[in-house]
């Protein structure tokens, strides 16, 4: 009966590692995943096997550890991609924001200049009379970063542009949108 009972467990673990293993395959991501916890169930699993082997006690149920140790096995090597991805990724991030800050520094005030290395950007058709990348601070907001205002000294908007961005209630900076209070 014991042996029934540590089957029924082990196949409810066994079920849920497959399971596992296809989300995080999918997330294409090691957040959220322990890699601790993986190696304390392997060690369990490795336990486990170890006292069957030890006892003499090799039937069924030995099989099941088996077929859960490799199964937990191939859930770290999918952490282990995954976390490749992530390494790539943050590389990558770190790669593109290093550019779009060497790129930015060259554009200044300058209207043209904004618009030309924002249409070699890809972010502007210069046929398109809709195109709001007009200066740095619209390239900025395009490329999606958040700067105060206050930190491009080169492009000090007038006061009643100022005023009418504002107004609407809206400000951005580092990262974070507050409701302007109107001081009227």
């Amino acid at each position: 009966m014991s042996s029934v009972l540590e089957t029924v467990m082990l196949v409810c673990f066994g079920l849920s590692w497959p399971l596992n293993m296809v989300k995080a395959y999918k997330a294409r991501t090691a957040k959220g995943t322990s890699l601790l916890f993986l190696l304390l169930i392997i060690t369990g699993y490795i336990g486990g096997i170890s006292a069957k082997m030890i006892s003499g006690n090799i039937n069924y149920v030995f099989a099941v550890y088996i077929l859960n140790l490799v199964i937990v096995l191939l859930n770290l090597a999918v952490y282990v991609r995954n976390t490749s991805l992530d390494r790539n990724a943050e590389r990558e991030v770190a790669m593109n924001n290093s550019l779009v800050k060497e790129n930015a520094a060259v554009v200044t005030s300058n209207t043209k200049d904004a618009m030309d290395f924002a249409y070699a950007m890809g972010l502007k058709n210069p046929n398109e009379e809709n195109d709001a990348i007009e200066t740095p601070m619209d390239f900025a907001y395009a490329m999606g970063l958040k700067i105060p205002e206050k930190k491009l000294a080169s492009e000090a908007p007038a006061a009643e542009e100022k005023e009418a961005r504002t107004s609407s209630g809206l400000i951005a900076g580092f990262g974070m949108a507050a409701t302007a209070q109107n001081q009227e």
